[in-house]
């Protein structure tokens, strides 16, 4: 009897200690979990706080403070993101926004996020180093689509589209938007790139409506400048490239490859290319030297042919020492090179060339080979911006020269804007530049040497 009490003891007392066992590992558990949740609602309420302590910005862009030295050659970025999410009505968008970007970007002290009426989400981000840009966007694109599944787990990456802006302490405000709004525009047309980031170069400085540019052309307001083209070996001036400044009231628009772009009908392409070629005739019948102008004609032209038909009548009288190039974007060369296939016969036969500007990389260099047309390539914006900081984006030259040079194809670059960029172009092989850097526009022809 006493044997069985002993051994019913000795069971109770190893129960006893497994179970007591069990206790102390689920309540070691629990802290653990207890802490995990503590730990982000505690950052949560401390941005929260930082959130509510900053002064709300009045503009959708807020103005930039003055920049220390450390930060004057940082970036600005300003982003409409556009989510195809149905969110709960209870879900502050912005704070949740902030929070997650300010965990992903823990380096930067200045973050704005705003919901806009049309319910896009507008995020500035400033002072951005130059080398770190491009490792930001993708973070902003990260913490966009993070977001959204949080709602909807089966979102994919298209349902999520990006427009960004990256811009200098001293960009116009109006601009950048609408640069941004522009890039949202390219994402939402497109089934595969998302995101879409356009830069803000010295040739962009305002920002008029279609019936603005034109009725600045058709009043005859509007001023052609020249850019010179400089060789880099020799620095003579190899070309001059035709931009126009149009005026209305008290405001002025230069106008490049992106601005001639939005015009949006026909009749309005037509009309503008039309007036540019008269007026570079006028000059170049004047003038006794001979000179290559390269004109950017309206995508829409390309593919008119009552303007050719008309072009053709015009340039008849052009002396010989006298010759035109045209300029075209890549995307719309390589897309539709058949239907560009007339067009192709009749500059052979004015004996003119063709340049294609917006080259992002080396993939169709090589269908150049059947187009003796093109006498050279423009790099696109993007590659030349900064070009010293970033190995991807010399990478990327680099591919182009060689495969132009076994083809010999000039490459060009344009808006060079500093001595870095201009070096580091040198270094990789690019044949001539244009840019602010070598001088500001030209009113007519000029023997300048860039030195």
């Amino acid at each position: 009897m006493q044997k069985g009490k002993l051994k019913f003891i000795n069971r109770f007392k190893a129960h006893l200690v497994v179970l007591l066992n069990l206790i102390i590992l689920a309540a070691t558990r629990w802290v653990t979990h207890l802490a995990t949740l503590v730990a982000p609602l505690k950052s949560r309420c401390n941005v929260k706080h930082k959130i509510e302590a900053e002064t709300a910005p009045t503009n959708t862009l807020d103005n930039d403070r003055p920049l220390s030295e450390s930060t004057a050659a940082a970036y600005n970025i300003f982003a409409l993101i556009e989510c195809h999410c149905h969110f709960d009505p209870s879900t502050d968008l912005e704070a949740s926004f902030k929070i997650l970007l300010a965990k992903n970007l823990p380096a930067l002290n200045y973050i704005s996020v705003k919901l806009l009426s049309a319910g896009n989400l507008a995020v500035t981000i400033k002072h951005i180093p130059i080398i770190k840009l491009e490792l930001y966007i993708e973070r902003l694109n990260f913490c966009a689509l993070t977001i959204c599944k949080k709602h909807q787990k089966h979102l994919t990456a298209k349902n999520v589209k990006i427009g960004l802006c990256n811009y200098r302490a001293s960009a116009n405000q109006t601009l950048v938007y609408q640069q941004a709004k522009s890039a949202l525009t390219l994402s939402q047309q497109s089934p595969l790139q998302h995101c879409h980031r356009l830069g803000i170069s010295h040739s962009r400085v305002n920002i008029f409506s279609n019936n603005q540019i034109i009725k600045s052309i058709k009043k005859n307001k509007f001023v052609i400048y020249f850019q010179p083209l400089f060789e880099l070996d020799s620095g003579r001036i190899l070309q001059h490239e035709v931009l126009i400044r149009v005026r209305g009231g008290a405001n002025e628009l230069l106008l490049a490859n992106a601005g001639i772009n939005q015009l949006d009908n026909d009749q309005d392409a037509f009309l503008f290319d039309q007036a540019i070629i008269i007026k570079v005739k006028k000059l170049l019948l004047a003038d006794t030297s001979a000179a290559i102008i390269s004109i950017s004609l309206h995508p829409k032209n390309w593919f008119n042919k009552a303007f050719w038909q008309w072009l053709i009548t015009q340039v008849s009288d052009f002396k010989i020492e006298h010759k035109l190039q045209f300029e075209i974007n890549a995307a719309d060369f390589f897309k539709y090179q058949i239907r560009l296939q007339g067009v192709l016969k009749i500059i052979t036969k004015l004996n003119y060339q063709i340049i294609i500007d917006g080259i992002k990389s080396s993939d169709h260099i090589i269908q150049l080979v059947n187009y003796p047309q093109v006498l050279g390539v423009k790099l696109a914006y993007d590659l030349v911006h900064s070009i010293e900081a970033s190995t991807h984006q010399q990478s990327c030259v680099k591919n182009i020269v060689n495969a132009c040079q076994l083809l010999n194809i000039a490459v060009f670059a344009s808006d060079v804007e500093t001595k870095q960029e201009l070096q580091m172009l040198t270094i990789l092989g690019v044949d001539a530049a244009q840019g602010f850097y070598f001088t500001q526009l030209l009113p007519d022809f000029t023997q300048t040497v860039f030195h």
